[in-house]
């Protein structure tokens, strides 16, 4: 308050959403061809992951190249932004990158920045 100055005031309105992390299901990543979870996949593999909270929204890609996030959802496969081709609450498809190296490589999901719970992906040729 300062003399001379009318007195002002300011109503805020709002809410507060709360972010739901991303959650992957045990075993969750499967081969499209074989699907088994937690079986060993070789590099360029097509992939689903299923869990909770994976995106906002369900998109499918239509565009060329196929990008690393579809909709606030990404996923790193051992340091290695992987090719995103379809996002839904439930459920993510994807291709291991065709450069990952042999071993079990670390996958962490991201969902509008926030991280999920990291998963253990056996890569082999």
């Amino acid at each position: 308050m300062a003399p001379g100055f009318p007195t002002a005031t300011l109503q805020i309105a709002g809410a507060v959403t709360p972010n739901n992390v991303p959650v992957l299901a045990h075993n969750s990543i499967a081969n499209f061809s074989n699907p088994v979870g937690g079986a060993p996949l070789a590099p360029g593999t097509l992939v689903q992951i299923t869990g909770q909270y994976l995106a906002g929204q369900t998109l499918s890609n239509t565009t060329i190249p196929i990008p690393t996030t579809l909709g606030g959802t990404s996923v790193i496969i051992g340091g290695i932004e992987a090719l995103v081709t379809y996002v839904s609450p439930g459920q993510v498809n994807l291709q291991v990158p065709a450069d990952a190296i042999n071993g079990d490589l670390v996958l962490t999901f991201s969902e509008d920045g926030i991280n999920s719970n990291s998963a253990i992906l056996p890569v082999h040729n």
